[in-house]
């Protein structure tokens, strides 16, 4: 039995604490039945698009999305009000963890939609709440401030996804070292470095390798004019 990606890990554990914070609101509201009929569809879900797709793009649109569709019912059962609009810049936050633009893309978008249409749907009197004050500049407000964190958090994600590639690279380098036998092996004719970062290490390992040879080379020079001396003696 597989276990889940970290990554994924992550988004549920958040994807539960929203939904632990929409069944206070609706236990404070005396209406729980939506968060937990809804919360509970939602969590099975995404438990099985990360079981299924293990950190990979299913997990990387599905999660993002079915996230924000959980922060949206928050924001439903809490009737609109503004503290629950920041679980929409939390859970945004969290999608960094994929070190990936997409996911990051992905809950924003889907927020957005919500709360285009559900800012009309509470309009027009059908159900849905988004705002204590449903109108379309308060829609543009909070999608600017989507805009400005999301780009934030698609740099960082970036920068992220290189330096673990740095890292992994490293590592795999470092895992050269020792040969099937356990000697040291310090030949890096078949790495190439990715980066400044592995490019330094490879040439310092090159230049021990370098040393080690010329101090072999030495040694077997100097043991080479030993024996040639102790022969000329001997004659």
């Amino acid at each position: 039995m597989p276990a889940l990606h970290p990554d994924d890990r992550s988004l549920l554990i958040t994807n539960a604490l929203v939904m632990a914070g929409a069944l206070a609101y609706g236990m404070a509201a005396n209406s729980v039945i939506l968060p937990l009929l809804l919360g509970s569809l939602i969590l099975a879900l995404s438990l099985g698009i990360a079981w299924f797709s293990q950190g990979g793009i299913g997990s990387r649109i599905g999660l993002p999305a079915l996230g924000m569709v959980m922060v949206g019912m928050i924001i439903h059962v809490a009737q609109g009000r503004p503290e629950a609009h920041f679980a929409v810049f939390a859970f945004l936050a969290v999608t960094v963890v994929y070190r990936h633009w997409l996911p990051v893309v992905v809950a924003a978008a889907t927020i957005a939609v919500h709360h285009l249409t559900f800012n009309y749907l509470q309009t027009w009197g059908w159900g849905p709440i988004c705002f204590t004050e449903p109108g379309l500049m308060r829609v543009i407000e909070h999608a600017l401030y989507v805009i400005a964190e999301a780009g934030i958090l698609i740099m960082l994600a970036q920068r992220a996804r290189s330096d673990f590639r740095t890292a992994e690279h490293l590592v795999r380098i470092t895992g050269t070292l020792l040969d099937t036998s356990g000697h040291i092996d310090l030949r890096t004719r078949d790495q190439t470095p990715i980066d400044q970062a592995s490019g330094t290490l490879l040439e310092a390992l090159k230049g021990i390798e370098h040393s080690i040879v010329q101090v072999r080379a030495t040694a077997r020079q100097d043991r080479k004019s030993t024996r040639l001396n102790s022969s000329h003696r001997l004659t």
